[in-house]
């Protein structure tokens, strides 16, 4: 049976908002903690058995974030110089509990959990986002696709690489195209147009949402069947998503899971509720009202 549980404040002290991002085989989660409405957001992350908040060092910066971690307990992030939609950024990595500075402007979307020692985010040239991978702090700038200038690296899994290409209208990202990355091949794009993959796991299933799946290193896509909205894949092809469990019935979305041998599952009755991450036992974390709070969680099937 499914259970879910709030992750927890300092002492007996409530956060004020938080959000789950990853969590890795160990049950260690992590993602963003803001302690008061005055206080700025932290990168953070909680540990069981307890999953009492640490709030990670960030050299006092306008915000921080981490986005994933490794199984040895590296955790990827970024620190922020402010708190706008796009900020000026650094890509860093929290090796226990110490900050590492990655050289220039960007972000750490991903480490891989094999190691990690191998991540990958996006590296700022001439006002420009480009795909990067730094193996033990040394910066790969492998640019972007052709005929395109912006493109970031999201997830990294025992040498499998994915990212995205976007256009800009004004602020906004428009014209997003999928690709995978290997040393060999460069980018190879990935249909169809207009999705920007967001996962990719140790077999070399890559995920995009609503429902994409590339699986098994391929580069045709295939519909994830059933009413879902995928997020999240782990090396079992187990993957972390909202679903409407009864559509005839209802359009209400609950946090579910989805193998191709069961479809979707229910694993949290919680309303209004985002999943962004899942681990190897299928326990998955995002964010969900807590009271009048959105405080990060931890769903267990």
């Amino acid at each position: 049976m499914s259970a879910s549980r709030f992750l927890g404040g300092i002492g007996t002290t409530a956060l004020y908002w938080s959000l789950g991002i990853a969590i890795n085989d160990s049950g260690v989660a992590v993602g963003e903690a803001q302690t008061s409405v005055s206080e700025r957001r932290r990168a953070a992350f909680w540990s069981p058995p307890d999953y009492q908040v640490s709030l990670l060092p960030d050299l006092g910066a306008a915000s921080s974030i981490a986005t994933s971690i490794a199984i040895d307990g590296t955790i990827s992030g970024e620190i922020c110089d402010g708190t706008e939609l796009q900020p000026p950024c650094h890509p860093v990595y929290w090796r226990n509990g110490t900050l590492h500075q990655l050289g220039g402007m960007g972000g750490v979307n991903d480490v891989c959990p094999c190691d990690g020692h191998t991540l990958v985010g996006q590296t700022i040239v001439n006002f420009h986002s480009h795909g990067a991978i730094w193996v033990d702090d040394l910066l790969i700038d492998i640019g972007t696709p052709n005929g395109v200038e912006d493109a970031e690296l999201t997830a990294v899994s025992h040498g499998y690489i994915v990212g995205y290409s976007w256009e800009y209208h004004g602020p906004l990202r428009i014209n997003f195209h999928s690709y995978r990355w290997s040393p060999a091949a460069g980018w190879v794009a990935l249909g169809p147009e207009s999705i920007d993959v967001i996962d990719v796991n140790a077999e070399g299933s890559a995920l995009a949402r609503p429902n994409i799946l590339w699986p098994n290193g391929s580069n045709t896509s295939t519909t994830i069947p059933g009413a879902g909205d995928a997020a999240a894949i782990n090396d079992s092809g187990v993957v972390a998503g909202e679903c409407v469990p009864n559509p005839n019935e209802s359009t209400t979305r609950l946090i579910c899971e989805y193998s191709s041998s069961t479809g979707w599952t229910v694993i949290g009755t919680e309303t209004l509720s985002t999943v962004l991450g899942i681990n190897n036992a299928n326990a998955a974390v995002g964010q969900a009202f807590d009271g009048e709070r959105l405080s990060a969680i931890i769903w267990t099937p």
